[in-house]
This record gives structure tokens, C-alpha cells and sequence, in this order.
């Protein structure tokens, strides 16, 4: 028995033992048996110990190895390796396979293929074990590498590996190729040297063709074969150099023709594609380039370290710049600070604006650039290029740039995509990337002098008219696809970003990143301006997932975001009651507002925020909410209210002025509350009421008496106030009065509407003293204040159509920061001023309205002469200009026409005809640009003041010479046989009907632009309905509300009405139709006779479009002699000389898709029902003057010749000269041989249409050919 290692034993020992066992043979002491196995049979009864598996061992790692594939080739291998024939083999095949005989390998002998040619690398032979390290810097004296790809832009390693000697590399040095040899390899024609001069031998370099490689036979050595292949190669070497020049020529000759053809192509072909490498190589590389390399390589190689090797390609920008060309008009370019950089300043580039961009000699970035950088893979060239996109803006909605880039700034922007750039840009997880980004989003879509406006001076107006940022779509957005988010964002870019989903992003960034207080201040900016957008956009701020949460966190923080956070919670709490609801449930905002609106502030901080708190509060009570919290807070803010007046107001601070207005906005507000009555609290759609509120009438006349008091000491110190000075403090002192105004406004508005009860006795003895000269109303009415005011707004209207602002240009820093703040104080105190004026007209109004005995001292306010000219100027401004006024400013002129109305209700007499005539153009003008959400003060205008026939007193005693300056004239008309009224009984005619023509116009607005429930709303809002109200936002403000042709409305709704019936018999006029028609034409003559502004923004052409159409509303309907007057009244009126460059039929014309085919309606209506009538005739001929396009003409004289018979019109008949039709003359053909048709057919006679006749004629005689 073997015996078992001991301990001790080495590890020869082991390899003994191993030896042993082995040679010994025996078998081992145990075996593993599987069961289960396939190769050894199983045999329990074995007599040795046994050790039996009953599971096959299956490892880990045998458990993961795939298992084994058979081999066929070996299969088939290890059978042809056993005696005999394989499967389908013959005896032959046997015999071959299995020979090994001498012979066999002699048969199998191939020769070396000597075609293909045989490619080896160099021989150079190491002598050294490894290469010598090389240093950074190459020695002194070497140049750049040469040869092939040395102009190429390599490395400075490379550059240094190429030129290293071989010694550096552990390589046998050598000396440059024989020039013999290197004749014959390089080119065609070989020159050889046959001198025996020993010093122009040169060395022996080894071959590159030979290789020794059959030398290697026997036991020869490496030195030996080494030296054979030497003497070879030398051998071949004297050989060549015995050769003359014609055996070299001979040689290549045969060697040529011994090639393949197309190996030959290929060797020339690339030849001469390294030729023109290398030439083209050295024409770049010129003397006057080698020459300032040079001199750039020389003054660097001694003065810097590692720079003995010069990179000419990378000092191309080292060059001086070239010179401008001023004759080439080049792109805007901008400075860091968005500054415009005009090409004639000359700046040094020290300054930092030059770069490597297309035009390197001019300093700035153009806006392409710095959206290129926008997209760079640099995150500091990302940060700076939207920083500086972020300042251009800004500057652009401060409109700096206007004269001096067209188009703006801003538009270019949109177009480019900065938008969807800043948007990827706050996915980014750069802190610096991120913040940039979210400053640059907020300087796009809120500039600051708006918010500034937002909060200070728009509080005293009705509702929160919210600038937009574009256009309504006219589809949702959630039908748009991926491929439209570009449009998307430049028609209306807050509805792009909340589609790509900023307001999630904003949420991550408050949650996860943290950011800085500064950049939390520009997120609030953001989500402001998104809730401000539109109700949904708030409603998407509040359901946005947990940002409320981290809103209320930042609240929470650090007293620095709780103003930003207020100022969010207020402009979501206009948007709608829903989103105020869920605020308060959410955010606790009723706790927050008590907070800081309860305690009186000291601090600056604290003043502000005591301030926006009392805002939002006015909010809440404007929907009838924390009506409780202002009953139970009253005692505690009257306290506040007794401490302002017991101070001066010269000791008030800004911050003070601003609480103080915010205070008594507040008070004001509690009025509607507690003016609602019992109907108020009735539910439109259920048997239900409301609870009733918690604030009594109590609450406004305990309030009367200090407010009363309040705006006398605010009015005694402003009689020394300079009220052309743009301090801050005169702003908000001014804005203090109109909020204590308004509250005087509110509480006379609920006393017109009967709120007062059994004190009215005592409510009218109070306006009686507001109105005498010591008391409140007496003093702004008969003091200096109120034509100071009124200068000041007239001035500054005057300059706001003229002025060019030209703030964003570069070098005068400080003077554009002046100017910036004197522009900015100017509108804060313009606004201020229209406030005042606002709050005033407005209690004056309803003061009249309750109290009728007050008109004759209210009536002094139009013996101002201040008063009438900022009437007139109004009267007097363009339209386009009036549409961009804002809306508080429109409210002025609303009250002052309302109060005009009230006083002449009252008594005639009491108003001028002058002011009159003032009050009725004003009303005109208002109508055509007062925005959507005025639906109720357009109702009101039309029912009060633009029917009232007080106003047309004037017009009806100066008729006579009124229409002959207008050119009506009443001799015999020889166009129709109609009998006529004269044009002065057609006016006097129209102010009888004037109540008629109200009701007919109001009921047609009703049917095509106003409807009951639009009316509603707006009566909800002005008529603080606080328990009916669901948003204290006005819509959005797309434009006028009503259309430019509001007076031509009934016209163009019974026309429709009439393409819409099917039969002719439908289509005779009925009566309702001829009243209308008859009242509308009335009323149209009665405006171009006293108010022609009323129409200035309606075109000639729409205008005689719209008379057109009376022609196709019935058969006969023209041929009504009241209508039949009108329309011959408007077309000498639109075809005097005054108007007739006007008329163009070319242009687009609102509302009317294609004129060619109303005319197209118009001719075949002439020639089915006019019977030749003169006035239809004089309508259908004005599109067939000269001026006017070809179609027109072709259309009548060509495919509806059949009418120009019954067009018998005169000269003396045409409605303009003949001349029209004559000049220029006719160059087409077409029309030349439509004319020679008609006058050859006989359509055109000169005893039946000499004017069509005398056309024809004067054009072919003209033309002969």
C-alpha cells in the first residue's frame, strides 16, 4: 500500500512520490462511479471502497458552462486515420491519400509566383536594445518637417518624430539615398555621375528589395548572410553606375513593356497625384506667408520656452485684422451689455468684442453669432452668449433699439429659436447654465417697467388688464404636433413653454437644486407672467404637482422670497375665484395676508409687503371672500388709517405713500361687500341664496368721514407740489388721492343705485358740501390742480406718437441710465395723473346721477379750458394711435362723455354746443377702440349718448350751409326719374328717428357681435357684483372690440340674410328690411354731416362696398325713395375731389373676402333688375376707371357686354370726371378688340351710351393697330 505525504517533505519529495506512483501502475483507492453515466458502466458490487453519487455532480461552474458540441471534422479525421476506404471513396483515391513515397513530393513541386510583386518594409536594423527617450523640444537648428505632409496640421510630437535622426530612435544612421539610385527611382530620365571622386561616393545604403530571405540555407550565420546580401547589393550598385543614359532608357523600355498595362496607369496616376500635392503644398506655403511665420517664429524661439518649433496655421490670427469696408452694409452687432456698436467707432481689440467670426474685423457679436455660441459644447461660451441675448430682450421691450435696428431685436429672436434654446438650456445640471437661463427667461418675458406699472398703478382701475404676450390661437394646442412647438412658441410663446413642460422643470429646480435667492426672485417673475397669461395658464400653475409646496418652502425660508411669493399669489388671485379657493385652502393664504396686513409696517421690507398683502385682500373681498376676517380686523385698520392722518404728508416716505394707498384700496373694496343686497345673493341657477355678508352699510359711512377727511390734507399738500417734477414721492402721492377717490367713487356709485335708504337727505347735504369751494370736489375743481394735471397729460400725448428712443447705443452708459429713469418716472406719473383723473370724472358722474341738483356746479368742469382741449386732442389723434392706449386711459374719456350725458339729462343749457359736439366725437371714437370686456360701457354709449338728439341741436340750424360744403347738392338729378327728398329733409328726417335707429342698432349688435352673456359679465365687473364674479382679469385684449364698420352692421346682416334664401320670390324687401336700411343710411349721412371722424378708419372702398350691397340685399330696394336719396347723398359725398385719389378696389378690404365677386353679383343684379336706373349705373361704372385693375373692365365689356346698353349715363351724370376712363390709355390687347366687338355689334351706340361709346372710341382711335 502507497504510503500518504508526511509532513516536512519538499517539494522533491512530492515529485518523487508522484514518479513512484506512477511507474508502479496500480489503480488509485477510490473511485467516483456515476450512475448515470454513459462511458463506465455502473457495478455496485465493486470490491474496493466505492463512493456512489446518486445525482450527477453538477458544480456552479459546471452548471453555467454551456455543454459540448461534437466535432464532425474531428469525427471524420480520427476515421480517416483507420485502415481502409472512407464512405464513397475509391481504391485510387485510398492509394493517393496514403502515399508518402519521395515521389509524391516531387509531383507536388510549385513554382514562385514572380507576377504579384513582393512588398517588404525598409531594412533598417536596430542596434541598440530600445529607443532613446526624446525630449520635449527638439534641438536648436532643425526646421519643421519636410516632405510629405509636413504642411499638413500636425502635432508638435509628430512634427518632432519625423525630424529625429535615427540614432534617437535605436536605428543605424545613414546618409541620403545615391543619387544614382535615386535618379532611377524618382525620375523618368536618369543623368548618371560615372566621376570616380571619391568624395561624392555615396555610402552604401541597404537594399530595399533584396531581403536575404533565400540566402537562409545551411548552418550559415546572421553575419554571414548579411554580408552576402551586401556584396549583392553592391555588385548591382556598379552595375547601374556603368550604365550610360541611353541603357538606362533601353532598359526602362523593355522593363515597361514587360508590365501590365494596367499596373502601368496605376503607378503614373499616383505619381501625379503626389506631384500636384506637393506643388499645391508649396503655392500655399508662398514667400510673403513663409516671410511672416518667419518673422513671428523669430521672436518667439528666443522668448518662450518649447516654442523653437513655430505651428504656422495656428498663428493666422496673430495677423493684423483687414479694413473695414464701409461701402458694405454688415449685420447689427451687439456689446456684452447689448449695446449696438455702430460701424464708425473704431474700438481697440484689447476691449474683448473681437473674435474669429466671418467678419473678424468688426467688433460685437450679431444676434446669428451669438446664437451659435448658444449651442457651443463650452459651457462658458453657452453662459455669456445667453447672458447677452437675455440684455438685447430686455432692452428690446424697453424699446431702446427703435431707429436703430430694423427689424426689432425681440422678433429676430423668436425667429431664431431662442426661446426652445433657453428651454434645453434649463435641462441642463450646470448651476452656472441653469441660472442664466432662468434670468434670461425672465428678462424675455417680464420687463421690469411693466411689473412696475402692474403694481402701482393699476390698482385704482377696474379689473387687472393683463399685457399679453401673443396672439389667441385660433386651434388648441392639444391638437398641434411635435413639428409646430416652433410655431407655437412665436405666436404665443407662455402657451409654447407650458406645452413643453417649463412649469415641471421650474418645480425640479426648486426642489432639487436649490437655488440662490436671486434666481428664486426670477422663477416667481416667471410663474407670474404665466398666470397673468390667461386663466388656463394660472389654472396649470395651481394643478402643477407639488410646486405650490415648494412656493410655500421658499415663502418659508428667508424673508426675501416672501415678497415674490406674495405678488405670485396676487396675480393667480385676479385670474379667477377657483385659483384665489385653492390658494386659501392650499397655502394658507388668509393666515399670510393677516400676517403682514395687520400689523403697521416700519421697515422698507415690511411696508412692501404689508402693502401687497392689502392687495390681495382687496382681491378676496372683490369675490366675496375673508369678508369675516374684514369685520373682525376693522377696528385695527382704522387705527392704521387714524395714524396716516395724524402725520404730515410731507413726512411720508414712498414706501409709506404706497401702504397707504394699498390700505384705502382695501377699505374701498369692503364698500361693494357691504352694498349687497338680497337680490345679489339669489342664485341664477337654483332656488339657493348665498349667506349674507358679514360687513353692514355701517362699514362705508363710518369710513366717509375720515376719507373726506384724508383727501383734504392730501389736496391742500398738493397745491405747492410741482407737478412736473419726476420724483418718485409726487408719483405715489398723486396715486394716494386717486385711491382715496376711488373710494368717494364707490360709495356715490351704490348711492345712484339706491343703496342709501332713509338717509338720502343726509348723503345729498354731504355732496352738496364736497361741491362748495372749501370742500373736497369744490377745491379740484375751481383750484389749479386739475389744469396742471391735465397740461401735464396733454404734453406728454404729444410727444408719445414723436418720440425716438435711442437708449441702446454703445459709449454713453450714463447718460442712457438717466434717460431710462426719466422715461420710467415719466410713465409712473402720467399713469398716476389718469388715475386721478379717472376716479374723479367718476364720482362727478354719479354724484349727477343721485344728486340732479349738483349738475350746475359740476357743469363748471367744461368751462376748463384744459379740459376741452384734452378732449379735442383725443378727437384729433389718430386711429391706429388711440387703439394702443391703455385702458384706464380710455376710461377718462368714458366718464367725462358719461357726465356730459348726465348733465345734459338734467338741463341743456348747461353745456355749450361746442362741448357738445367735443363729447359726441369723443363717444365716436371710443366706440371704434374700446377693447373686449367693455361690452357694457359700448351698450351704454350707444343708449345714452349716440342717439341722444340733444347733441345734434347744433346741426339741424346749420344744414344749409353744411351741405353745400359737403358738395349734396339738391339741383335736378338727370339720373333717375325717381322722385327725391332734399338733403335737408333727409337730415331733419334722421334726428326724428334717432330713438328708432338706437333700437335697431342695438338689437343687430346683439345679433352679430354682443351677446346677452358677454353684456352680463362686463355688468358684473363695473357694477361690482362681488357675489357674482368669477375673474377680476379683463379678456384678452385682441384689438377694438367692435368691428371698424359698426354703423354698416344692418346693412351687412340682411344682405347675408338674403344670399342665404334660395328662391327670387323670397328675395323682394320687406318692410322690417326697408326700415332698417332706410334708419342705418339715415344715421350714416347724419355722421358724415356732424361727427366724419366717426368713419376715419374705414377706407373709401369699404365704405362704397357696403353701399354696394344695399343694391344686392333686395330687388327693389334701392328704388325706395328714402334709400334711393341716401345712397346718391354718399356717392357726391366719397366721389367729391377731396376723395377721389382714395378709391382702390385693389386692396384688401376687411370683411369682404374678394371683391371681384361682389362686383362679379353686382353686374349680373344691374342687368336682371336696374332697367337702366342712372344712380345703379353710376355705382357699377366706378371699378371701370383706369386706375382700377384689368379684370374689372374685361368682366363687363367681355362675358357681360349685354349690360352696356343699359348703361345710358352722360358725361355731365358720371359720378367722376371722364377723364378717369380715358387716361391712361388702354395698352392690352384684349380689351382693344373687346372694344372694337362692342362698337362693331352695336352694343354700344352713341345716341344710347355716349359714355361707353365715347370709352371704346377714345381707346381705338387711339390704338389703331
Amino acid at each position: 500500500m502507497i504510503r500518504r505525504p508526511q509532513p516536512g517533505e519538499t517539494e522533491e519529495d512530492l515529485l518523487a512520490f508522484q514518479e513512484q506512483f506512477l511507474s508502479s501502475e496500480q489503480d488509485s483507492s477510490a473511485k467516483l462511479l456515476k450512475p448515470n453515466s454513459k462511458r463506465a458502466p455502473f457495478h455496485p458490487t465493486h470490491s474496493k471502497d466505492v463512493v456512489t453519487l446518486e445525482e450527477p455532480v453538477q458544480s456552479m461552474e459546471s452548471s453555467r458552462q454551456p455543454p459540448q458540441k461534437r466535432s464532425k471534422f474531428k469525427e471524420r479525421r480520427q476515421k480517416s486515420e483507420q485502415d481502409g476506404p472512407l464512405d464513397g471513396e475509391t481504391m485510387d483515391e485510398f492509394t493517393a491519400r496514403k502515399d508518402t513515397h519521395i515521389t509524391k513530393l516531387l509531383w507536388d513541386v510549385q513554382e514562385k509566383d514572380v507576377i504579384t510583386p513582393f512588398v517588404s518594409s525598409t531594412s533598417l536594423y536596430a542596434r541598440k536594445g530600445f529607443p532613446k527617450v526624446c525630449e520635449i523640444a527638439t534641438p536648436e537648428g532643425q526646421g519643421q518637417r519636410q516632405g510629405k505632409g509636413a504642411n499638413k496640421k500636425e502635432s508638435l510630437f509628430l512634427q518632432q518624430f519625423g525630424n529625429a535622426p535615427l540614432e534617437v530612435l535605436g536605428m543605424e544612421s545613414h546618409e541620403s539615398v545615391p543619387e544614382t539610385l535615386s535618379k532611377v527611382q524618382n525620375t523618368d530620365c536618369v543623368t548618371m555621375d560615372t566621376g570616380n571622386n571619391e568624395s561624392t561616393k555615396p555610402s552604401l545604403l541597404p537594399s530595399a528589395i533584396l531581403t536575404g530571405k533565400g540566402l537562409q540555407i545551411g548552418d550559415k550565420s546572421e553575419k554571414q548572410i548579411e554580408k552576402e546580401l551586401n556584396d549583392i547589393h553592391k555588385e548591382n550598385l556598379e552595375f547601374l553606375s556603368k550604365m550610360t543614359e541611353d541603357d538606362i532608357v533601353k532598359e526602362r523600355a523593355k522593363l515597361m513593356e514587360s508590365l501590365n498595362p494596367d499596373i502601368l496607369a496605376f503607378l503614373s496616376n499616383k505619381k501625379d497625384v503626389q506631384t500636384r500635392r506637393s506643388t499645391s503644398e508649396e503655392k500655399k506655403g508662398g514667400s510673403q506667408v513663409d516671410q511672416e511665420r518667419a518673422g513671428i517664429a523669430d521672436d518667439l524661439k528666443g522668448r518662450w520656452v518649447n516654442m523653437d518649433v513655430v505651428e504656422g496655421d495656428k498663428m493666422e490670427w496673430m495677423k493684423r485684422l483687414p479694413e473695414t469696408d464701409k461701402n458694405i452694409q454688415h449685420s447689427t452687432r451687439y456689446s456684452f451689455d447689448g449695446c449696438v456698436i455702430s460701424e464708425k467707432i473704431d474700438l481697440p481689440s484689447h476691449v474683448g468684442l473681437h473674435h474669429h467670426g466671418n467678419e473678424p474685423e468688426m467688433a460685437g457679436y450679431t444676434l446669428h453669432e451669438l446664437i451659435h455660441l448658444a449651442r457651443s459644447s463650452v459651457l462658458q461660451q453657452r453662459v455669456l452668449s445667453i447672458n447677452v441675448l437675455s440684455k438685447i430682450a430686455e432692452r428690446s421691450h424697453r424699446k431702446e433699439y427703435i431707429g436703430l435696428v430694423d427689424p426689432p431685436p425681440f422678433e429676430v429672436l423668436m425667429d431664431l429659436g431662442f426661446p426652445l434654446i433657453l428651454r434645453y438650456a434649463l435641462d441642463e445640471s450646470s448651476v452656472a447654465m441653469v441660472t442664466a437661463a432662468i434670468q434670461a427667461l425672465n428678462r424675455l418675458l417680464v420687463p421690469s417697467d411693466e411689473e412696475d406699472e402692474y403694481y402701482y398703478s393699476h390698482f385704482c382701475a377696474f379689473g387687472m388688464n393683463q399685457p399679453l404676450l401673443g396672439q389667441s390661437l385660433s386651434k388648441s394646442t392639444a391638437t398641434l404636433t411635435e413639428k409646430e412647438d416652433t410655431a407655437l412658441l412665436k405666436e404665443n410663446l407662455v402657451q409654447g413653454l407650458l406645452k413643453m413642460g417649463l412649469l415641471q422643470r421650474l418645480r425640479y429646480i426648486l426642489e432639487v437644486m436649490l437655488p440662490q435667492p436671486p434666481v428664486v426672485g426670477y422663477i416667481f417673475g416667471i410663474l407670474i407672467k404665466i398666470s397673468r397669461h390667461s386663466v388656463q395658464a394660472a389654472n396649470d400653475v395651481i394643478h402643477c404637482p407639488r410646486l405650490l409646496n415648494a412656493i410655500q418652502r421658499c415663502y418659508q425660508s428667508t424673508e426675501e422670497h416672501c415678497l415674490s411669493c406674495l405678488r405670485l399669489y396676487l396675480a393667480l388671485c385676479c385670474t379667477s375665484k377657483q385659483c384665489a379657493l385653492s390658494l386659501m385652502k392650499t397655502c394658507q393664504l388668509v393666515n399670510t395676508i393677516l400676517k403682514h396686513g395687520t400689523i403697521l409696517p416700519s421697515s422698507s421690507l415690511s411696508q412692501q409687503l404689508y402693502t401687497c398683502s392689502c392687495h390681495i385682500w382687496k382681491v378676496l373681498l372683490g369675490y366675496n371672500l375673508c369678508s369675516e376676517e374684514l369685520r373682525d380686523m376693522y377696528p385695527q385698520l382704522m387705527s392704521h388709517l387714524q395714524q396716516y392722518l395724524s402725520t404730515s404728508p410731507s413726512e411720508w416716505t414712498c414706501d409709506r405713500l404706497q401702504s397707504g394707498s394699498a390700505l384705502v384700496s382695501l377699505l374701498s373694496s369692503g364698500i361693494h361687500v357691504a352694498a349687497t343686497t338680497p337680490q345679489d345673493l339669489l342664485l341664477p341657477e337654483s332656488k339657493d341664496t348665498l349667506p349674507s355678508p358679514a360687513v353692514a352699510w355701517s362699514f362705508a359711512e363710518g369710513l366717509l368721514s375720515p376719507m373726506v377727511s384724508l383727501l383734504t390734507l392730501l389736496l391742500r399738500s398738493c397745491v405747492t407740489m410741482e407737478t412736473g417734477s419726476l420724483s418718485h414721492r409726487v408719483t405715489h402721492q398723486v396715486q394716494y388721492m386717486s385711491c382715496v377717490l376711488k373710494y368717494l367713487a364707490n360709495y356715490t356709485h351704490h348711492l345712484a343705485a339706491g343703496r342709501a335708504g332713509q338717509k338720502v337727505t343726509m348723503a345729498m347735504e354731504a355732496l352738496e358740501l364736497w361741491l362748495t369751494p372749501s370742500g373736497v370736489m369744490g377745491e379740484l375743481l375751481t383750484g389749479n390742480l386739475m389744469s396742471k394735471i391735465i397740461s401735464v397729460l396733454i404734453k406728454q400725448y404729444d410727444t408719445d406718437s414723436n418720440v425716438v428712443v435711442q437708449l441702446a447705443l454703445y459709449g454713453n452708459t450714463n447718460m442712457l441710465q438717466s434717460d431710462r429713469l426719466t422715461q420710467n418716472h415719466k410713465t409712473s406719473l402720467v399713469h398716476s395723473f389718469e388715475d386721478l383723473l379717472l376716479n374723479t370724472f367718476d364720482t362727478l358722474n354719479n354724484m349727477v346721477k343721485f344728486h340732479k341738483g349738483v349738475a350746475v356746479k359740476v357743469a363748471k368742469l367744461f368751462s376748463i379750458s384744459h379740459v376741452t382741449s384734452y378732449m379735442r386732442q383725443f378727437c384729433n389723434v389718430k386711429h391706429a394711435h388711440v387703439a394702443s392706449y391703455k385702458f384706464g386711459r380710455l376710461l377718462i374719456f368714458y366718464y367725462l362723455t358719461q357726465l356730459c350725458t348726465s348733465i345734459v339729462s338734467v338741463s341743456p343749457d348747461l353745456v355749450g354746443d361746442d362741448v357738445l359736439g367735443l363729447c359726441y366725437c369723443v363717444s365716436v371714437k371710443l366706440l371704434s377702440t374700446l377693447p373686449p370686456g367693455c361690452e357694457s360701457q359700448v351698450v351704454q354709449l350707444l343708449e345714452n349718448t349716440m342717439f341722444q338728439p340733444t347733441f345734434f341741436r347744433s346741426s339741424v340750424g346749420v344744414l344749409d350751409g353744411s351741405i353745400q360744403s359737403l358738395g349734396l347738392s339738391d339741383a335736378p338729378n338727370p339720373v333717375t326719374a325717381i322722385t327725391q327728398k332734399t338733403s335737408q329733409e333727409v337730415l331733419v328726417e334722421a334726428v326724428g328717428d334717432l330713438h328708432l335707429a338706437q333700437h335697431m342698432m342695438v338689437s343687430h349688435l346683439k345679433k352679430t357681435c354682443i351677446s346677452e352673456k358677454m353684456i352680463a359679465n362686463s355688468r358684473k365687473l363695473f357694477c361690482y357684483k362681488v357675489t357674482q364674479v368669477e375673474s377680476l382679469s379683463l379678456p384678452r385684449n385682441t384689438g377694438p372690440f367692435l368691428p371698424s364698420d359698426w354703423l354698416m352692421l344692418p346693412i351687412v346682416y340682411h344682405y347675408t340674410d338674403n344670399l342665404n334664401r334660395l328662391t327670387q320670390d323670397q328675395m323682394d324687401s320687406s318692410e322690417e328690411m326697408v326700415e332698417d336700411i332706410t334708419r342705418c343710411l339715415h344715421f350714416w349721412v347724419l355722421l358724415e354731416h356732424t361727427a366724419p371722424q366717426a368713419l376715419e378708419n374705414c377706407s373709401l372702398s369699404l365704405k362704397i362696398t357696403r353701399l354696394m350691397c344695399v343694391f344686392l340685399t333686395g330687388n327693389d330696394l334701392f328704388l325706395n325713395s328714402n334709400i334711393h336719396t341716401c345712397l346718391l347723398m354718399l356717392l357726391r359725398l366719397y366721389t367729391s375731389t377731396k376723395h377721389l385719389t382714395e378709391i382702390d378696389f385693389s386692396t384688401t378690404i376687411p370683411g369682404i373676402a374678394s371683391f371681384y365677386d361682389i362686383y362679379v353679383s353686382l353686374v349680373e343684379q344691374f342687368g336682371a333688375v336696374s332697367y337702366g336706373d342712372g344712380l345703379f349705373a353710376a355705382y357699377l361704372v366706378l371699378p371701370l376707371q383706369q386706375q382700377c385693375p384689368l379684370s374689372f373692365r374685361q368682366l363687363v365689356w367681355g362675358e357681360h357686354a349685354n349690360i352696356l346698353r343699359l348703361i345710358s349715363l352722360k358725361e355731365n351724370q358720371l359720378p367722376v370726371p371722364i377723364n378717369n376712363f380715358l387716361y391712361p390709355l388702354e395698352t392690352d390687347k384684349t380689351m382693344l378688340q373687346l372694344y372694337r366687338r362692342a362698337i362693331r355689334s352695336g352694343s354700344v351706340r352713341e345716341n344710347l351710351c355716349p359714355v361707353m361709346f365715347k370709352i371704346a372710341q377714345h381707346h381705338l382711335t387711339a390704338n389703331p393697330a
